[in-house]
């Protein structure tokens, strides 16, 4: 009678080598497809935040100018307008005095100050000036991030007579994650100031 040894052999080293070979080709697939997922989720969340960041920035800002007024000094309402600068006072929190608003490019950023008028008389110190960054991630700070239209709806050119501007529009090209494949992506809005219309 003839007894079987094959049941009792176990793992040749060539099917060992093999299942080896197959698991870790296997745990490769499954890491580079998590890896991907977790790159592509970063950037999404990424990108997300830079949006939701540039909305809310050009949203207050938008806010704030609508309802620009003349300073508590009685100066005209607005007080500077250029390519990459936008100074006006407004009294956003209806206390009765008009706080002047200066948003900037600083850093690659686009921030804001804000000077409340204190003393009798009172005077806009700019040693009291409070500020905080608004955007960050400017894609760039030279570019024109402020445009001022007049009563005829048309652009102005430089330089601006800051008492016939009627609007202003805001674009604010931002850096996007880079493993986007896109370098940037732009927010504009354009608000009409209420004390400057013409027509009512």
């Amino acid at each position: 009678m003839t007894k079987n040894n094959n049941l009792n052999r176990g793992f040749s080293l060539l099917e060992l080598l093999i299942v080896i070979g197959i698991f870790g080709l296997i745990s490769t697939v499954v890491w580079a497809f998590a890896a991907n997922v977790f790159k592509q989720s970063t950037i999404f969340r990424t990108d997300l935040a830079v949006n939701d960041e540039a909305r809310f920035g050009i949203k207050k800002f938008v806010q704030e100018a609508r309802i620009m007024s003349p300073s508590s000094l009685g100066a005209y309402p607005i007080l500077l307008a250029s390519t990459t600068a936008f100074t006006f006072y407004s009294d956003v929190d209806h206390d009765s005095l008009k706080e002047r608003y200066r948003y900037f490019t600083e850093s690659g950023s686009l921030k804001k100050g804000v000077i409340k008028p204190t003393g009798s008389p009172l005077v806009y110190n700019s040693a009291d000036e409070k500020k905080i960054t608004v955007v960050n991630n400017l894609f760039s700070t030279s570019t024109t991030l402020f445009k001022y239209f007049d009563t005829n709806n048309t652009q102005m050119t430089y330089p601006i007579n800051i008492t016939a501007i009627r609007s202003v529009e805001i674009s604010l090209p931002i850096k996007l994650d880079p493993r986007q494949g896109t370098s940037s992506i732009t927010f504009t809005s354009r608000v009409t100031m209420r004390t400057l219309k013409d027509n009512y």
